[in-house]
């Protein structure tokens, strides 16, 4: 009896083998996670001045162009967060959070599905397509919190709208924590509002099987974490800087990550075949569909299709929707046979043992060097060299620089240099365009360094703007592979 009680903890189930697939995956992808843009540099820095004077900024320190105006820093706890993981042990620390963070949105889905679903192969099967289509998003910034907060939120508020039993107070404990780390927690009343739309939907078609309890717990959850969400420095000013954003036409068509998908790009192969697989899986299953649960997915898909920037939500959505119609509409019995011997194995699985060895075993890896030598900030894709120039070389005046770079400037350089412009600062569009036009060589793109008496500018080599100033008489004070600095005469 011992020997079979600690086996019950000992030996890994499918859901330990899905979270080593899925942690392994996104430590191998370390590099990529760091260097997909500068995003990291500028919430590190957020965090580290957040860490170090135990206040949260209320205007835009970072960029010259927009320095004091109201600026909200929505993401701020993420931005501890990673700076704290990158103190305790550098980069290799921030691929370790990441890792952790996605693998525990899966484990999560995986968990509550293989509840509800005996089978656990087919299952665990769409968990990995879901993941596998956010690998994309796979990139240090708080939208990863997202994706954990997503799973949890997923499977408090479908319990609910299946009438079981959860602590009220768990929905908007959650959203309070998760409107202090990303903004889109919007997304989580965009669940609540699916489900309410699916009890509407079977209250006008089913009325005799709807009960009247859910709505109202469904709509007590969205008043409580509505509340919950303004529990943050910046009460109500975060959701219309959010609304703002979202709204703002130029920014949505600018920024390339906004745009809808290009499924001729193989980037996005593996979310247009879970889209296509997912109307064969909804033609072919047999019986009704849960209501709530459909609205849930035509959301997220439409927010996959409308843009890119999505995708990792619907990758979190997608399995969760698509495991249970797949399962009805395969059922055979082979599948039967397979499902039922696999639960024997399984039934008498217990804890969380692996999961736990593994990441013990990836931050051992990290820690005695054995693994992630590669985590660095790429010196051909950031200004590393030219960066470590300035700080024995310091140019005065003020700087123009390159959109993509702007974070990890401020990362290395604030406060004795700010920059023009960077990933974070601008939710308005103003000093975007302003960019834009002086970066495109636009007719009148002088004026902008004109308005704002920039001195100097550190751009990519092969940029049209150094071509353009270099041809004006501009002076090149320092140039490597991939960046050049160049000061007016």
């Amino acid at each position: 009896m011992k020997h079979s009680s600690i086996s019950s903890y000992l030996v890994p189930s499918i859901r330990d083998m899905i979270f080593l697939v899925i942690f392994s995956a996104a430590i191998a992808m370390g590099w990529r996670t760091l260097n997909t843009d500068s995003d990291l540099p500028r919430h590190l820095r957020m965090g580290q001045f957040i860490v170090e004077t135990r206040s949260i900024p209320q205007t835009e320190m970072f960029s010259y162009a927009l320095e004091g105006r109201p600026y909200v820093a929505h993401e701020w706890m993420a931005g501890v967060i990673y700076y704290v993981s990158y103190k305790l042990l550098g980069f290799k620390g921030v691929v370790f959070l990441t890792a952790t963070l996605i693998s525990g949105a899966f484990f999560i889905l995986y968990s509550a599905l293989s509840k509800e679903h005996e089978d656990r192969l087919l299952t665990g099967f769409f968990i990995l397509w879901g993941a596998a289509n956010t690998s994309l998003h796979w990139i240090a910034r708080p939208h990863l919190f997202t994706m954990l907060f997503l799973a949890a939120w997923l499977v408090l508020i479908d319990a609910i709208a299946r009438g079981r039993k959860i602590h009220f107070w768990l929905p908007p404990m959650l959203m309070a924590l998760w409107g202090n780390i990303h903004a889109e927690f919007v997304a989580g009343f965009l669940v609540l509002i699916a489900y309410m739309a699916g009890w509407c939907w079977d209250f006008l078609f089913d009325r005799k099987n709807t009960n009247p309890r859910i709505i109202y717990n469904l709509a007590g959850i969205f008043v409580l974490s509505f509340i919950a969400s303004l529990l943050n420095p910046f009460g109500l000013r975060t959701w219309t800087t959010i609304l703002s954003y979202l709204g703002n036409d130029y920014l949505m068509s600018t920024i390339n990550e906004t745009r809808p998908p290009d499924f001729t790009n193989p980037l996005f192969f593996i979310e247009f075949s879970l889209i296509i697989t997912s109307l064969l899986v909804f033609a072919l299953k047999k019986g009704d569909h849960h209501s709530g649960r459909a609205f849930l997915f035509a959301g997220f898909t439409a927010l996959a299709l409308t843009s890119a920037r999505n995708i990792h939500l619907f990758g979190v959505v997608a399995p969760f929707v698509l495991a249970g119609p797949a399962i009805t509409a395969l059922d055979s019995t082979i599948q039967r046979k397979i499902t039922s011997s696999i639960a024997k194995i399984e039934g008498g699985l217990k804890g969380f043992v692996w999961p736990v060895l593994i990441m013990i075993a990836f931050w051992l890896a990290l820690v005695l060097g054995k693994i992630g030598d590669r985590y660095f900030i790429d010196p051909k894709l950031f200004p590393v060299e030219a960066v470590d120039w300035l700080e024995v070389n310091p140019q005065s005046g003020r700087m123009f620089n390159n959109f993509n770079w702007g974070g990890y400037i401020v990362w290395r350089l604030w406060p004795e240099q700010k920059d023009f412009i960077d990933s974070q600062s601008d939710l308005t569009g103003e000093v975007s365009r302003l960019y834009l036009n002086a970066q495109k060589i636009t007719p009148g793109w002088e004026q902008v360094f004109v308005q704002y008496n920039i001195e100097w500018v550190i751009m990519p080599v092969d940029s049209l703007l150094s071509q353009e100033l270099t041809e004006n008489g501009w002076k090149t004070i320092y140039q490597d592979a991939t960046a050049i600095i160049l000061r007016k005469e």
